[in-house]
Order: structure tokens, then C-alpha cells, then sequence
């Protein structure tokens, strides 16, 4: 018998971070760092609106963790750049 791995759990209701860029990234002992950064378009006095970048989230992972986040984007980024045919992902 194969066992499965077991799912992921959320006990802690961890929240979403919705992130606007990446303005860092780095790696150590096998170990990489992503700092994101998330823009809280504050306005100014003169009427225009600052995108005032805020660092709002930071991931530490292993190299097994960075394949798996790079596959996954592939696959999204192709998903998404290919002709749309009406469907949504």
C-alpha cells in the first residue's frame, strides 16, 4: 500500500497577503528569501496619488520549495499567456 501524502491544514486561519511586486530576493545555505512588496496608493496634498511601496511579506523556503513555486508559476504564466478561448483558471 502507497501511502498519501497527508493535505495541508489551515488550523490558524492564516491570512492572504495580496503582494504588487518583489523587491527582493536572495539565497543562503540552501535556503532562498523572497521579500515582497505591496502598494498602499496613498494620496498627497497636491491631488496625485503616491503607489507607496510597503514590504508586506517575506518567505524563507528550501530549494525543493523554490522548484515547486517555480513549476507552479510556469504553469499558471502558461496558462494565462496562451489565446483565450473563454475559459477562466
Amino acid at each position: 500500500m502507497t501511502d498519501k501524502p497527508k493535505a495541508a491544514t489551515d488550523p490558524h486561519n492564516i491570512a492572504v497577503t495580496f503582494v504588487n511586486g518583489l523587491s527582493g530576493s536572495g539565497h543562503a545555505f540552501g535556503v532562498a528569501n523572497f521579500t515582497f512588496e505591496t502598494f498602499r496608493f496613498t494620496p498627497k496634498a497636491d491631488g496625485n496619488v503616491d503607489i507607496d511601496p510597503v514590504i508586506s511579506c517575506r518567505l524563507r523556503m528550501d530549494m525543493a520549495a523554490v522548484q515547486q513555486l517555480r513549476d507552479a508559476c510556469d504553469v499558471i504564466l502558461q496558462a494565462n499567456l496562451k489565446p483565450s478561448n473563454g475559459t477562466t483558471h
